[in-house]
């Protein structure tokens, strides 16, 4: 789960800027009676001084579990395949396959469960259908960032490549404290971390913060 920081608004402006261009979950906790922002970003969301402990750890457990939803890949009736902003078609066939794959995304599915999942005319057309339509779809999907791998003897498993989870990891990465433009440590705000839920936040460590928290 992808830490969130918590930034004070509209003071912290240009941290802002720089954490929504790499991709770091965010709270704008807006002071005064500064007007609210557009939070058009995904990874982003706003509260107002003051507010609960509670009232602040349910905002960020809602933030984190909308990120990692959006992380999931998804596919509707009609075959579109979406993943990270990014969509292609399949074939009727391989939508069967693809939700099989995708409800037990990145864990493996043995061959004769995929094989359960074509049409039996297919299936008894070629007995060598499945690979055959787990080829294509390899083509298709690695456009989006993901790849079916081959447990030998075993099945098949749907996962992000590697670039794609490195991308990921980075955007949920802690930003360094080193970034204020004079090169001096910052002394805006610390991160609210969640646990693997996002039901808890662990840390509140920004002084400021807790004395809006605390209400």
């Amino acid at each position: 789960m992808g830490e969130v920081m918590l930034l004070r608004w509209p003071a912290e402006s240009a941290r802002r800027a720089r954490y929504k261009a790499m991709g770091v979950l965010r709270i704008l906790v807006i002071e005064g009676g500064a007007p609210a922002p557009i939070c058009s970003d995904i990874r982003e969301d706003w509260v107002r001084a003051p507010i609960s402990d509670a009232d602040l750890r349910a905002r960020v457990a809602t933030l984190s579990a909308k990120v990692e939803a959006r992380r999931l890949p998804q596919i509707d009736p009609h075959g579109i395949l979406r993943f990270s902003g990014r969509s292609t078609s399949v074939s009727p066939t391989e939508t069967e396959l693809m939700e099989c794959l995708l409800r037990q995304f990145e864990t493996l599915v043995p061959r004769e469960e995929l094989h359960d999942c074509l049409p039996e005319q297919v299936s008894e057309h070629n007995r060598n259908a499945l690979d055959l339509h787990i080829m294509r779809l390899r083509r298709r999907i690695r456009p989006l960032g993901l790849v079916i791998r081959t447990v030998r003897g075993r099945g098949y498993m749907l996962q992000v490549t590697a670039d794609e989870s490195t991308t990921q990891t980075w955007a949920r990465r802690r930003p360094r404290r080193t970034d204020s433009h004079d090169g001096s440590t910052p002394t805006g705000p610390q991160q609210a971390s969640a646990n693997e839920t996002g039901a808890e936040v662990t840390q509140l460590r920004w002084p400021r913060t807790r004395r809006i928290a605390a209400g």
